[in-house]
């Protein structure tokens, strides 16, 4: 296992209206639910959702997540990623946070982004 805590970035009203899991469209497009680790998020974020708004930050436990989680190359950014291959259970979620500025540039002190 690569890192103890991993974060997705959720759509905030998709987030608060799962149950007990927390599906993403990208697990029927692709097969998984993308994430990152706390220094990818930064880059991940600007690359894909400065244009988007109401989202939340889920802190992920790797270790709960178990054999569901694995890690692959991304060609494009050359390196590897965790993927989720299955609904995130609301138990793995140690916390979500609303994605601010404050909490990027927390994140950018953090992990020298």
């Amino acid at each position: 296992m690569k890192e103890a805590f991993i974060y997705h970035i959720a759509d905030k009203f998709d987030w608060e209206k799962s149950n007990k899991e927390y599906s993403h469209p990208s697990l029927d497009s692709e097969g998984f639910i993308h994430c990152s680790t706390g220094k990818q998020l930064i880059p991940t974020y600007e690359k894909y959702y400065t244009s988007s708004s109401n989202l939340l930050l889920l802190e992920i436990d790797s270790f709960a997540v178990g054999s569901q989680l694995k890690w692959e190359l991304a060609p494009s950014r050359g390196e590897e990623f965790p993927h989720i291959y299955s609904p995130i259970k609301k138990s793995w979620v140690l916390d979500s946070y609303p994605l601010t500025n404050d909490l990027l540039k927390k994140f950018a002190e953090k992990f020298g982004n």
